[in-house]
């Protein structure tokens, strides 16, 4: 007789863990390590560390292990570790994963302060190991860092990329009554991902003798035309850069102009606008100034910036800008309005004041009503002619439109020029299918433009020619087939090109030529069957490609030589069948590599060998029947691996050895038959196995000794009769195991006694075991025990017959339900 149990434990009981207070430990042997190492170390320590740099010396901190809580912004929430000297000069504020990292500290001492906060994760590791070495300066005298010449200013080595480790500061006379305006030509530092700072990598900073800081950047930023004012004595200009990544670096102008008196800039005296929206008054002349917003006599902000307020009244205002060479003072009133029903107002960061409307008739119904201070505008779903955007020529703080979905089919030349202040332009899915050549000609402050989910067929040469400042151009889900030779020619500062679905079987002659900014480049679901030799060569900032979904059988050795910066690829879903050895060796920097869904048989021994930063691995989905034992031997920091849906029989004693910090292992859908017992014994940061729809018949004793961070195991729909006795015993931290749909008769005594998590995470409420779908006939006593929430137990569909509590531990006197 079949019987069908649930049984569903609610629990509230918790357990507090104390940490007695350790010692900070010291140096040792040139060596520092965290608190209780290689433990996780205790919350609330703060430890603070002196090494002397011998002198003519400079000290070199090598990050060997590094995992540290992560918080936004400067660590200032979490555990970190700040690095400085004598001086206060700071070398960065470290927390989250920073193995292999390396920095220069200069001076006579390091100092170093490590902080953890009160909380602590029983089952996060956090810890860090560093060395020390002292080492000789490098050769990097002040001439080398050049000088200002003939008001122009270059990083060292431009326009090939900068050295390492390098300090330079220029020091500028101003005239007197004089400013200095600092221009940039070309801009290209390390761009900094983990943290709103550029100084805790490359940057360029802009002070005074008074150190007054003007400007700090990094990475893209500022674009070629952006000026910065300096006023003072002299101008102080200091480029750093780290140990690690280096770019084309800078090219800057310097002019003098004179000092003159502020000027509110404001063209009207009647603003309209919407109750909550943002109204910004900048002002011009030399700073600083002081600007101060005022209604009805009375100051609502000051600042020395733009004055911005959110408007919540119809008043009258003033707005007054003085300095130290004069005063300007404008008057006007704000007035709000309302254009009907079909019409809607809100405040979206970071596209500003944003003004919606649908299913318009004709554009005229919103051109006395419209805010004047609208930065995005979206009309969707309605019917006007295009033509008479001219109406939204007086809005001058309009930087965003968006158009889509309005059936506008064709496109005229005079289209856009009264316009040309837009920077972002979405006619997404409007039935468009002919772009004439001068339709964005007057556009030349665009930055974004979408024109996807379009029926665009052809591209001529020169449609994009003006383009000259877009960064982001959409075309995906056309019908595109050929892109021109010279197509994007003229697109120089282009960073994300999208081409995703369209018809595209073949890259033309030069196609990166010009594309030497594009960072992300996305070609999936076309037909390209063939990647030319040096296609790619030009793309030397590329940091994400997606080649997905196309006809590509075969890789040339070469083909990603250059994309030394690249962080992700994509070429899941081609035919691909081999993987030439040395394909990825020079893509050191990848983080993600995605090549499932290909009719790969084999990986050659180095293929993965340069992958050294590689974090996920997709080859799911592919004709692999057998992995090298050295195959994923230098991926050390690889927290994902995908490798569900082949035709793996068995696993190598010790593929997975050097995989210490895999989070997720995926190996369903294969045909293994069996496990050694340590082929997963050095995956102790292991949170999710998958070993599902395989034909594993037994479980080795001690097979999953060594995952005490186990979350989610899954063995379902596999031939396993018999479990070990302590076959779970030390996964403590299991929340969901899966055993469905085997062949087991019998459940030993304590069998998942101590799957007995002590605390949950956000993700996680309860627990659960499915044994449902398996020939069970006995359950041994004490099988299961109770969590701190509560337990789920399925035995749907087996040949139990009888039910007792006796199963269970913790039962009594408890709030259950059965």
């Amino acid at each position: 007789m079949n019987k069908c149990f649930l049984l569903f434990l609610l629990l509230s009981c918790g357990k507090d863990e104390a940490f007695a207070i350790q010692e900070c430990g010291s140096v040792v042997n040139n060596t520092l390590t965290s608190p209780g190492y290689p433990n996780s170390y205790p919350p609330n320590m703060d430890c603070n560390y002196s090494i002397p740099i011998p002198p003519g010396m400079m000290m070199e901190i090598n990050f060997h292990e590094f995992n540290l809580e992560f918080s936004l912004p400067e660590c200032i929430w979490t555990d970190y570790l700040k690095v400085t000297n004598e001086n206060n000069k700071n070398f960065g504020v470290y927390c989250g994963q920073w193995t292999e990292k390396v920095i220069l500290v200069t001076g006579d001492l390091v100092l170093i302060i490590f902080h953890s906060n009160v909380f602590y994760n029983h089952y996060e590791e956090k810890e860090f190991l560093i060395s020390f070495t002292a080492i000789p300066p490098e050769n990097f005298t002040i001439s080398e860092c050049g000088s200002v010449v003939n008001n122009s200013l270059t990083s060292p080595g431009y326009p090939n990329s900068y050295p390492r480790n390098m300090d330079c500061n220029y020091t500028v006379r101003i005239p007197r009554g004089m400013a200095m305006n600092i221009q940039f030509h070309d801009f290209d530092l390390e761009i900094e991902h983990k943290f709103p700072l550029c100084e805790l990598r490359d940057f360029l900073r802009i002070t005074n003798e008074k150190s007054e800081i003007f400007a700090v950047f990094c990475g893209p930023i500022p674009r070629p035309g952006d000026e910065v004012l300096v006023t003072g004595e002299y101008g102080v200009i200091t480029f750093h850069s780290d140990y690690s990544l280096q770019r084309r670096g800078f090219h800057i102008s310097l002019a003098f102009i004179p000092l003159v008196a502020p000027k509110v800039m404001l063209s009207t005296s009647v603003i309209r606008a919407a109750p909550t929206f943002r109204l910004s008054i900048p002002v011009t002349g030399t700073p600083p100034i002081y600007t101060a917003l005022m209604r009805n006599s009375t100051v609502l902000f000051n600042t020395t910036n733009t004055a911005s307020i959110y408007l919540e009244k119809e008043e009258s205002y003033s707005c007054v800008a003085s300095s130290e060479y004069g005063i300007d003072v404008r008057d006007f009133s704000v007035i709000f309005t309302d254009c009907g029903p079909n019409c809607a107002a809100d405040q979206w960061q970071p596209t500003g004041n944003t003004y919606s409307c649908k299913n318009l008739k004709s554009l005229m119904d919103i051109s006395e009503c419209v805010p004047t201070i609208a930065e995005r505008i979206i009309l969707s779903s309605s019917n006007f002619s295009i033509s008479s955007l001219g109406l939204f020529s007086n809005l001058t703080t309009l930087t965003w439109l968006d158009l889509p979905s309005n059936n506008i089919g064709s496109l005229s030349d005079e289209v856009f020029p009264t316009i040309h202040h837009v920077r972002t332009l979405d006619l997404s899915s409007n039935g468009i299918s002919l772009l004439p050549d001068g339709i964005f000609a007057k556009l030349i402050n665009l930055q974004s433009l979408c024109l996807k989910s379009n029926t665009i067929t052809f591209l001529s040469d020169g449609v994009f020619a003006n383009l000259k400042n877009l960064q982001h151009l959409d075309l995906s889900s056309n019908a595109i087939s050929i892109l021109p030779e010279r197509f994007f020619a003229k697109l120089t500062n282009l960073e994300i090109l999208d081409l995703y679905s369209n018809a595209i079987a073949s890259l033309p002659v030069g196609f990166g030529a010009n594309l030497s900014s594009l960072r992300v480049l996305d070609l999936s679901s076309n037909a390209i069957a063939l990647l030319p030799p040096g296609i790619l060569d030009n793309l030397t900032n590329l940091q994400d490609l997606t080649l997905s979904s196309n006809a590509i059988a075969f890789l040339p050795e070469g083909i990603f030589a250059n994309l030394k910066n690249l962080d992700s690829l994509a070429l899941s879903s081609n035919p691909i069948t081999f993987l030439p050895e040395g394909v990825f060796a020079n893509l050191k920097n990848l983080d993600s590599l995605f090549l499932y869904s290909n009719a790969i048989t084999s990986l050659p021994d180095g293929v993965f060998a340069n992958l050294k930063n590689l974090r996920t691995l997709a080859l799911s989905a592919t004709a692999i029947s057998f992995l090298p034992d050295g195959c994923f031997a230098n991926l050390g920091i690889l927290r994902n691996l995908f490798l569900s849906s082949n035709s793996l029989k068995y696993l190598p004693n010790g593929v997975f050895h050097n995989l210490e910090n895999l989070f997720e292992l995926d190996l369903a859908s294969n045909a293994i038959e069996c496990l050694t017992a340590d082929v997963f014994s050095t995956l102790k940061d292991l949170f999710n196995l998958n070993l599902s729809s395989n034909a594993i018949t037994s479980l080795p004793d001690g097979v999953f000794d060594n995952l005490a961070n186990l979350r989610l195991l899954d063995l379902s729909f596999n031939a396993i009769t018999f479990l070990p006795d302590r076959a779970f015993a030390n996964l403590t931290a299991l929340w969901k195991l899966f055993a469905s749909g085997n062949r087991l008769k019998n459940i030993p005594y304590r069998a998942f006694f101590n799957l007995y998590p002590r605390q949950s995470t956000i993700f996680e409420d309860e627990e659960i075991i499915i044994l449902s779908d398996n020939p069970i006939q006995t359950i041994g006593p004490e099988a299961f025990r109770l969590g701190t929430l509560s337990l789920q137990v399925y035995l749907l569909r087996t040949k139990l017959k009888i039910f007792s509590l006796d199963f269970f531990i913790g039962v009594h006197g408890l709030d259950s339900k059965l």
